[in-house]
């Protein structure tokens, strides 16, 4: 495979539709809506950052080309690899995994799943009854009531939702009984007290490191153990296409955050490029 500016152009242009497609597909009107949230709890609950994302990918893209300058660059895998039973990977496929000029081909999907992140973690820090105490308003009765919630009760009452036999059927939301079992136990020993913090920040710094590129491999990996467990609570929403996206992040953990501040981090931690060729005067480092 060669690769020119023309070509990263082309990869930018795909980067940029792919990113709408995305946003369209699990959103309703992304880019609609108020531009900036209600308040600051909410502030990441507007469409701001959906553009700033937009406008990135053919910045970055743009950027990206112009390093190449007029060169042509084969970046065509050449397997040494010959031991017996062993089965290759095509061509496109080693590319797009281990060659950081296909790096911006991976910012839609970082960009799609942090917003997600951010906007489920972000109020969870300064709404009550997840990293803090407080009061809300809630319907009792048909009236607005002041509700006093300690920090880690809204995660106790997800919890006990979906451990709680339905009266009727017996079935917990729970997908499986072991799970249940250990939803109530956290519950029964007080520990929504810390996990309610946990999951908040969690949430918010697996969509910081998406978004920024920075440590790709273990935030999405965190992402998709938080994917699972709100699964096997009994809670679908958007955690199954966010676990299987976040798959693909994982397996391209090394160039997908390239555009990002892995192409610093990840040579100081001492792993995977070295500083003498690729994009941006990076390449993988070959073992």
């Amino acid at each position: 495979m060669i690769i020119n500016k023309s070509r990263i152009y082309t990869f930018t242009v795909v980067a940029f539709l792919l990113y709408l497609f995305l946003e369209f597909m699990v959103d309703d009107a992304p880019f609609g809506g108020p531009f900036f949230g209600d308040n600051f709890a909410k502030t990441l609950d507007g469409s701001w950052i959906r553009w700033i994302c937009l406008i990135a990918i053919p910045v970055l893209g743009f950027w990206q080309a112009s390093q190449i300058g007029d060169r042509e660059i084969d970046i065509t895998p050449h397997s040494i690899d010959s031991t017996p039973g062993q089965v290759d990977d095509p061509a496109f496929w080693k590319a797009l995994t281990g060659n950081t000029w296909l790096a911006v081909l991976w910012l839609p999907l970082r960009f799609v799943l942090a917003i997600h992140w951010l906007q489920g973690g972000w109020h969870k820090i300064f709404d009550a009854g997840w990293a803090q105490s407080g009061t809300v308003t809630k319907m009792v009765d048909g009236a607005a009531t002041e509700v006093h919630m300690a920090r880690g009760d809204s995660l106790k009452g997800f919890l006990m939702g979906a451990y709680t036999p339905n009266p009727d059927t017996g079935a917990t939301k729970a997908v499986f009984g072991w799970y249940a079992d250990f939803l109530q136990f956290i519950v029964d020993h007080g520990w929504t007290t810390w996990f309610g913090p946990l999951i908040a920040f969690g949430e918010t710094l697996v969509g910081l490191g998406l978004l920024f590129g920075a440590l790709l491999g273990i935030a999405a990996f965190f992402g998709t153990v938080m994917n699972m467990n709100f699964m096997l609570a009994g809670t679908v929403s958007s955690n199954p296409w966010m676990f299987a996206l976040t798959v693909f992040i994982i397996i391209g953990w090394k160039v997908a955050g390239w555009l990002g501040m892995d192409r610093w981090l990840l040579p100081a931690l001492g792993t995977p490029w070295t500083s003498d060729e690729g994009a941006g005067k990076a390449s993988p480092k070959n073992s």
